[in-house]
């Protein structure tokens, strides 16, 4: 990681790199998951970093569109529903939901910034790598919202393959 640091900091747009808190974030996180005692701690790590290196982008019109007709229709709902109930404070949450589903969704969200990162420096296999990076986000997932992975195997990449 030093000398592709190094190199990285001498590269000719090198200036152009935001260094900013979700920067130093991912860069304290990588550091970090070298020193993980778990099997399970490194795939969350990295993964986290990906979730962190994402920009959030809105949803294709026609879909915000969608969300704009349902939250019309939410705050009808809400109106007429007495405050206080169950009803109300459901279709509050609800609303904020609303607002939240503007974005796309975190795992799109890390496909797009892997593919769109690496073909922007003409990596043949950004596709095919955005989809690994998406193998790796399901089983975070899979960790995160079940405790365990059937294989650990799968969260180290593999030492014959090629760097």
């Amino acid at each position: 990681m030093a000398n592709a640091s190094l190199r990285g900091s001498s590269a000719t747009n090198a200036g152009q790199i935001p260094f900013d808190t979700r920067l130093r974030t991912a860069l304290d996180l990588y550091s970090s998951h070298f020193y993980e005692r778990s099997a399970y701690a490194p795939l969350l790590t990295l993964t986290m970093i990906l979730e962190t290196l994402t920009e959030p982008r809105k949803k294709p019109d026609a879909a915000l569109r969608l969300l704009d007709k349902w939250k019309d229709e939410l705050e009808d709902s809400i109106a007429s529903s007495p405050e206080g109930t169950e009803d109300h404070e459901g279709l509050i949450s609800l609303e904020r939901e609303l607002v939240f589903r503007r974005d796309l969704s975190k795992r799109s969200q890390v496909r797009a910034m892997v593919h769109d990162t690496l073909e922007k420096v003409g990596h043949e296999e950004a596709s095919l790598i955005a989809d690994q990076a998406i193998g790796a986000y399901d089983k975070r997932s899979k960790l995160a919202h079940e405790g365990s992975l059937p294989k650990l195997s799968c969260l180290r990449p593999s030492a014959k393959r090629k760097r």
